[in-house]
């Protein structure tokens, strides 16, 4: 077997005992509390406001 295929092969049977770990996720999905559009928007006027509260 080439060393090429071996690595390959190396490859898919680390990423299958990855996904056995970790689920198929991609990694960068975000958090729960961050997860929708409106806790995202929630979350980014909270920020702002404590921004807003320092700095001025």
């Amino acid at each position: 077997m080439s060393s090429r295929r071996r690595i390959i092969e190396r490859g898919i049977a680390i990423d299958d005992e990855e996904d056995k770990l970790y689920g198929d996720k991609k990694g960068d999905e975000l958090p729960p509390e961050l997860n929708t559009q409106e806790k995202l928007r929630e979350k980014i006027k909270e920020i702002e406001y404590t921004y807003y509260v320092k700095c001025c």
